[in-house]
């Protein structure tokens, strides 16, 4: 994107891994602008924040199995605080996004029917229909577009 050089800013970020008996994966994300001189990316009045990103990311994934060749992953990831623009008329209107936390639950069954290399998954994507909102990351004349609502997917897939 344009001016993308003129823009700075630092991350951190943590990763805790368990792998004893449920492999657990931990990831926490904190970022600030610092530097930005691209006024298209910066929320008036918060020069530490960028368009559409949250400041702070959380997210959590545990995969265990409750029996052999079945495995249950259910994953949450929180986003803090975002903010958009959301109306594009003769004045920017800046608004600023509540927090969500976005959870999704995956069942896999492998080597189905005694099928080697045969496995069969369902995953539930948002499960508690969370209004996530994409944003754009500048001034870009677009509000926020919705996300995706509940998602149920179902794959079959075979290795040979």
């Amino acid at each position: 994107h344009r001016d993308l050089h003129r823009l700075i800013r630092r991350q951190r970020q943590m990763c805790i891994r368990d792998r004893d008996k449920t492999n657990v994966l931990v990831t926490y994300s904190f970022y600030e602008a610092t530097g930005n001189t691209v006024t298209d990316y910066e929320v008036p009045d918060e020069k530490d924040l960028l368009l559409g990103f949250p400041a702070h990311k959380l997210s959590v994934l545990a995969s265990f199995s409750p029996a052999e060749n079945v495995f249950v992953t259910p994953s949450l990831t929180y986003y803090g605080t975002r903010h958009a623009v959301t109306s594009y008329d003769s004045d920017y209107v800046y608004e600023k996004l509540d927090p969500i936390i976005l959870t999704n639950i995956s069942l896999l069954f492998k080597d189905m029917f005694a099928k080697k290399g045969l496995d069969f998954s369902f995953s539930v994507y948002n499960i508690f229909n969370e209004h996530f909102d994409f944003v754009e990351p500048y001034l870009g004349d677009y509000a926020p577009m919705p996300g995706p609502s509940t998602e149920f997917v179902f794959k079959l897939t075979y290795s040979f």
